[in-house]
């Protein structure tokens, strides 16, 4: 059965005009979202608002990205475990391998390009079963789930 209530999407960006932006741009397609900037207030968050999707920066000033999603996934349940998307400025090829192999599931490059963040939504929309909104379906198609 799919869930029709709006996916709720943290936002985890040391650089707050960064994570604004995708906060409105989330809040324009549908989501509801919140923002935080650092790995403490994120895993209070995350335990809290068990978010649907989680868009978290590699590099939080002098914290980790990959810790702090490893730490949200080992704090809640496999059944409340967000989708984890890594946001980094290292748009390469290794960084983003690296990245996967760490445990993210999915991998999105600042500047960030709309039509990712589409395709971000519709792979974590089908990961977990909600409808995707409206806004996000109709610029992008939905990818199948992971085989």
């Amino acid at each position: 059965m799919v869930n029709s209530e709006q996916p709720t999407v943290l936002v985890v960006d040391d650089d707050v005009d960064c994570a604004e932006s995708l906060c409105d741009l989330l809040s324009e397609l549908g989501c509801r979202v919140q923002a935080r900037h650092d790995g403490r207030t994120a895993v209070e968050a995350a335990v809290v608002l068990r978010p649907a999707l989680m868009i978290v920066d590699l590099a939080l000033g002098s914290e980790d990205g990959c810790r702090l999603m490893n730490t949200i996934r080992d704090l809640l349940p496999p059944g409340d475990r967000p989708v984890m998307v890594c946001l980094t400025g290292r748009a390469d090829p290794r960084t983003e391998l690296e990245c996967l192999q760490q445990g993210f599931d999915l991998f999105l490059s600042k500047p960030l390009i709309p039509e990712a963040l589409h395709e971000v939504l519709a792979v974590a929309a089908s990961r977990r079963r909600w409808r995707l909104p409206a806004a996000a379906g109709a610029r992008s198609m939905p990818l199948p789930p992971p085989g």
